[in-house]
């Protein structure tokens, strides 16, 4: 049997880790260009997000019956299009861009998702759990890289969807309730929720993190 070194394995996490970012790079640079607008399914039923968010930013109604022409529905969760819609609007609007750039704008702010919610989970378990260990942060910096670039993130790292956002504040939310519940609970309880229902904003599976803390504080009857 071979016995690996506590140094060694961390060395592969990171490498693991580094590959997976080299491999969501190549995704990104076959779908998005800054020279031209790119269109590519990256993901499925990346149209329905896409045309729902086109809607928002032309001032259309998102949610509409999609039993009837064009049968096109919206299925996710309001702050999903107002994040998405509110940004591209913007980024359109200065840059003086038409709709063909859509799909380009929408995918870099779910790549930037992808940055901040591989950043807060490093935060979350960089403070945590035996902080001073630096074998144990940099494998943390390893698995947080692993969540937000690995391969079974796949296409969702750079496709028009709400998972990543999603996720990130879900992630958010247990990192401020873990920051401030002990010092300053209700502060910390507010936050949570706050970032809690953003995460569900998004989509309607992302209630995770409300079904983690809610029987932790039950468990502790507080």
């Amino acid at each position: 049997m071979i016995s690996l070194s506590q140094r060694t394995v961390v060395h592969l996490a990171l490498i693991g880790a580094g590959l997976g970012v080299v491999l969501m790079a190549t995704r990104g640079v076959n779908v998005i260009s800054f020279t031209e607008p790119l269109q590519l399914v990256t993901s499925g039923a990346e149209y329905e997000s896409l045309y729902a968010i086109w809607k928002y930013v032309h001032g259309f109604a998102v949610y509409a019956d999609h039993t009837r022409i064009p049968f096109a529905g919206s299925f996710y969760n309001w702050f999903y299009y107002v994040f998405y819609g509110e940004i591209t609007k913007w980024v359109l609007g200065a840059l003086s861009l038409g709709d063909a750039w859509l799909p380009t704008v929408t995918r870099l702010i779910t790549a930037t998702g992808v940055v901040y919610g591989t950043w807060i989970t490093a935060r979350l378990f960089l403070e945590f759990p035996a902080a001073s260990d630096d074998n144990l942060k940099r494998l943390g910096l390893a698995f947080a890289l692993l969540v937000f670039f690995g391969p079974l993130m796949g296409f969702f790292g750079i496709a028009t969807q709400p998972d990543i956002w999603g996720f990130a504040f879900d992630v958010t939310a247990i990192y401020v309730f873990l920051r401030l519940y002990e010092r300053r609970p209700l502060m910390g309880i507010c936050l949570f929720w706050l970032f809690a229902y953003l995460a569900w904003g998004f989509k309607q599976i992302f209630v995770f993190s409300t079904g983690t803390v809610g029987l932790f504080l039950l468990l502790r009857r507080d």
